[in-house]
């Protein structure tokens, strides 16, 4: 229902701290969407909530050429949320990935929020942000 319906957007992704093996990057999603997004799954674990994985890339597009350098579940919601996250409300953390398969060809690293499709939304397509990485 387009009228009720959670977006969930990755507005802002930047480099915290960087090493020839590790990459920590602090990523920003926010719900632009109609309605309520719930990140958290029936099960009391982490591995049903949102997910979202990390690729190695060309560009900033998302291609068969990208390598998958990890992901990770949303995990830490502040409690009295439930797990989820409101329209207009937005939601920070941080991941570190694995970078040693990183090339000069594969400087872009991709971010691809909700990779199972567990919240159903408005707008899947925008569900990416990327970054470039000085080598």
């Amino acid at each position: 229902d387009k009228t009720t319906c959670p977006d969930l957007v990755i507005s802002e992704l930047k480099v915290l701290k960087k090493s020839k093996k590790s990459e920590t990057l602090q990523y920003t999603i926010v719900n632009r969407g109609k309605g309520s997004a719930n990140l958290f799954g029936k099960k009391k674990g982490n591995d049903d909530n949102v997910a979202f994985k990390a690729h190695l890339s060309r560009s900033g597009k998302l291609n068969r050429g990208a390598i998958v350098i990890g992901g990770d579940f949303i995990k830490d919601l502040p409690k009295e949320n439930k797990g989820m996250l409101r329209v207009g409300e937005s939601h920070t953390s941080t991941i570190k990935l694995d970078i040693r398969k990183m090339t000069r060809f594969t400087p872009v690293i991709i971010l691809e929020l909700d990779t199972y499709q567990s919240v159903r939304e408005c707008d899947e397509r925008n569900n990416r942000n990327h970054v470039k990485i000085e080598l």
